[in-house]
């Protein structure tokens, strides 16, 4: 029986979008042509971090 730990973090509404977020950006990376792909993510990504 293993117990989950959850972090008071993990609760916050903030958090939580914040990975609906991430789920988005990888859904629309994918639609990238597959030819740029790789360039354009690794900016996307990029500057969703420094936002």
């Amino acid at each position: 029986m293993s117990k989950e730990v959850v972090f008071n973090f993990e609760k916050l509404k903030v958090y939580q979008k914040s990975l609906d977020f991430v789920d988005f950006v990888y859904e629309i990376i994918q639609k990238f042509p597959v030819d740029e792909r790789f360039a354009l993510s690794s900016q996307f990504i990029k500057s969703k971090s420094q936002s």
